[in-house]
């Protein structure tokens, strides 16, 4: 036997064995031809056979219980929605943490390092602008070798010696420094 007649043996047995039901007052509808065989369009807008159309809405689908248009019994058990539980507060874990940009502005030649984060400048270097992400709250110490220490020129340092000790709590946590010229 050849593939396609096979093919069409099968579907032909197929289409035998298969012979779908069509439930009552499931279906909307608003047009005679929106209902399959053996149904009609009610005057409810709901597909059915002739002895049940148009009384869907009113009494029901005893089959389908819960289809669009049909009324519960007073018996059937009401249907409540209940809220999730909370979720319990999580803690942050340590790599979640949320960072603050520490941004150092140096006017004049030098380097200023901030410990456990990194250098800004080189002694060959003039005004440098640097930049790390540090975390938010934490303390940060800015170290300015105290022969170049000149003054400071925010008020998160000022009144400090050549180590100004700040919290990085803005972003950017600006820190702003001048160094004493030299020849």
């Amino acid at each position: 036997m050849s593939r396609p007649l096979l093919l069409a043996v099968g579907a032909v047995v197929l289409s035998a064995c298969y012979s779908p039901t069509l439930t009552d007052c499931v279906v909307a509808c608003g047009l005679p031809g929106d209902c399959g065989d053996g149904q009609v369009c009610g005057t409810d807008g709901l597909c059915a056979a002739p002895e049940v159309a148009g009384t869907c809405k009113s009494g029901g689908n005893p089959a389908h219980p819960d289809a669009p248009g049909t009324t519960l019994t007073p018996d059937a058990p009401p249907t409540t929605i209940q809220d999730a539980p909370p979720m319990p507060d999580a803690a942050p874990t340590p790599d979640a943490s949320p960072s603050v940009t520490l941004r150092l502005v140096i006017d004049g030649r030098g380097a200023v390092s901030v410990p456990g984060v990194g250098t800004c400048g080189s002694a060959a270097q003039v005004n440098a602008d640097c930049s790390w992400l540090v975390p938010l709250g934490s303390q940060q110490q800015v170290v300015v070798p105290t022969d170049a220490f000149d003054k400071w020129q925010t008020a998160n340092c000022m009144g400090q010696g050549a180590t100004c000790t700040l919290t990085a709590s803005t972003s950017p946590t600006l820190v702003k420094v001048k160094l004493q010229q030299m020849d």
